[in-house]
């Protein structure tokens, strides 16, 4: 075979491989999701949706909620998942809606944004205490505030 018909073999892999990288989030979850005294939650999009019954937010839509969070008290010690996802997001792509450092914490609130609706938001909080939060969906920025305030006053 010549080497100029491996071309399109060799694009079209690069291609596949390119698109098939999974998220910082994603790889954080599958490297820790087996582990003694992890816990992780996967909520569907389709579960989430089903509570979403208003006619005001028609174009609410969520498509999955996962939360990776350290239970072992020794492997917390051992653990920094800020310092774990935080290099690997590409950082043009996200918007910082908060960021808290205090005593050995970091902790963060990331979104990403297209046409004023959050795409993706992600919680990260790393030393002491290690939680990944990541929502994905469509969300606009009122119904963000929404939430967050029936949080506040539960």
């Amino acid at each position: 075979m010549k080497p100029l018909h491996l071309l399109p073999i060799i694009a079209l892999f690069a291609a596949y491989t390119t698109f098939a990288q999974t998220s910082p989030c994603d790889q954080l979850i599958k490297k820790y999701a087996d582990q003694e005294g992890v816990t992780v939650v996967n909520l569907s999009g389709n579960f989430l949706n089903s509570f979403i019954d208003d006619e005001d937010n028609q174009n609410t839509k969520l498509t999955s909620i996962k939360i990776l969070s350290i239970d072992d008290e020794a492997l917390n010690k051992k653990l920094n998942f800020f310092e774990e996802v935080i290099p690997k997001l590409n950082k043009e792509d996200y918007k910082k809606a908060m960021d808290v450092k205090s005593d050995g914490e970091e902790f963060v609130i990331l979104f990403k944004e297209k046409k004023n609706r959050i795409t993706e938001a992600i919680i990260v909080s790393g030393g002491k205490e290690n939680t990944l939060i990541q929502l994905t969906g469509s969300l606009s920025m009122d119904e963000v505030k929404i939430a967050s305030s029936s949080f506040s006053k539960s």
